[in-house]
């Protein structure tokens, strides 16, 4: 198993550097911190935002990044209050229940614009910013991961991705759903996850190497049953976790060869960590965050 360690260290110390994008404008957590601050503070644009789950997704990826190299640097809690903070906003937040499409006049004109139950988009939209706040507040405080928030995201993020019939089943679609199947397995619920595949009859044609990926883990799952995988099981899976633990890795995307997936990859290391610390290791995710994060970078 390669270490990834090294390479990790270097992007950290590359990204406390205070530098300038190609655009002017500031680069890196100190360049970060900096704009926020000259900026009204990390939510002065809040009522603006038309994608609830983009910052918060944005600032717990810069978390785990840090994370995965030191949890006691001050960026590292500053940017998991940011994502803590950009859920519990989100969730609580009026638009969620508005559709800018419709013809109701219960709510003034400019708030419904910004309204976030697009069809097709909801409730996945609110399914991504409730898994992510699930990461979020079980980080921040070391804990369990609420499951049964877990498994109301993986259904709604799965709805939005079977919307609109086979004309939108694209890459995007196709990684969203088998997101669904992801977040069930690390709340515990491997037969959830296993039937999203016999309810789903769709082709995986774009991410089909990632589908029988995730169909293969959890045979491997069932067939130990309480018992350690097997090694070959164990190596299925770590086969792919190095790939994508690499901070050099890239996504694959537009490829036609079936090895396409969408997703923010420092949240999908993050899930990879779960699923081998709940599944491989068989170890408890409370109290263990610190061992998780680093899973990503040993």
């Amino acid at each position: 198993m390669p270490t990834y360690l090294p390479q990790w260290n270097a992007q950290f110390l590359d990204l406390m550097q205070i530098k300038k994008d190609k655009h002017g404008m500031p680069w890196g957590h100190p360049g970060v911190m900096q704009w926020v601050s000259e900026n009204g503070g990390r939510f002065a644009n809040w009522d603006r935002s038309f994608n609830p789950n983009s910052m918060m997704e944005e600032d717990l990826a810069s978390a785990i990044d840090i994370g995965v190299v030191t949890q006691i640097h001050e960026y590292f809690r500053i940017y998991l209050s940011w994502a803590v903070e950009a859920a519990d906003r989100a969730l609580r937040d009026v638009r969620f229940t508005i559709d800018p499409e419709s013809d109701g006049e219960e709510h003034d004109i400019e708030l419904k614009k910004r309204g976030w139950c697009n069809e097709g988009v909801y409730p996945g939209n609110h399914g991504s910013t409730l898994a992510g706040g699930c990461f979020a507040w079980a980080l921040r405080d070391n804990n369990e991961l609420d499951t049964t928030s877990l498994l109301l995201a993986a259904d709604e993020i799965a709805e939005s991705a079977m919307h609109g019939g086979l004309k939108f089943w694209d890459y995007v679609a196709q990684s969203e759903y088998l997101r669904s199947v992801r977040l069930s397995l690390i709340a515990g619920d491997v037969e959830k996850a296993a039937s999203f595949f016999k309810n789903c009859r769709r082709k995986f044609k774009f991410t089909y190497v990632h589908e029988q990926w995730l169909k293969r883990l959890i045979e491997d799952i069932q067939a130990a049953g309480d018992a350690p995988l097997s090694g070959d099981a164990e190596q299925h899976f770590q086969n792919f976790f190095d790939q994508v633990r690499d901070p050099d890795a890239k996504l694959a995307s537009n490829q036609s060869d079936g090895t396409d997936l969408f997703a923010n990859i420092s949240i999908l290391r993050l899930e990879l960590a779960i699923i081998k610390q709940r599944y491989v290791l068989k170890q408890p995710i409370a109290g263990n965050w610190k061992s998780i994060l680093c899973l990503i970078s040993e």
